[in-house]
């Protein structure tokens, strides 16, 4: 009988670290899928933040121009919508699909320069 005391006590604290040791385990990984999930937002958040460049602001300022010029019955007359857009800090991509653009419809204009 004393043995098999000592036996379930044995068995006893094995499971008591085995469940110990478990726990500790889902701790870890719950704290790892926690972090992962910050860094994941954070992430997120440092791209939501970045600065929107000033071409791609000027062509949604002139989409938004032209909207508003549409849906107060401006296609009706003639409605001349002028913008000023950047190529400066425009990727040379976006560059040369945006001069074809212009020259394509006869918008571009080279810039004047006055002293």
């Amino acid at each position: 009988m004393e043995q098999i005391s000592r036996k379930a006590i044995e068995d006893y604290r094995d499971d008591q670290e085995e469940l110990k040791a478990w726990r500790i385990a889902e701790r870890r990984r719950q704290e790892e899928a926690f972090l992962q999930r910050v860094r994941g937002e954070a992430a997120e958040l440092g791209r939501q933040l970045e600065p929107t460049p000033k071409w791609m602001q000027a062509i949604a300022q002139l989409r938004r121009r032209v909207i508003q010029t549409l849906a107060e019955g401006g296609s009706k007359e003639e409605t001349t919508i002028s913008a000023s857009i950047s190529l400066s800090d425009m990727p040379w991509r976006w560059r040369r699909k945006w001069s074809r653009l212009a020259d394509g419809c006869g918008l571009y204009q080279e810039p004047v320069n006055t002293p």
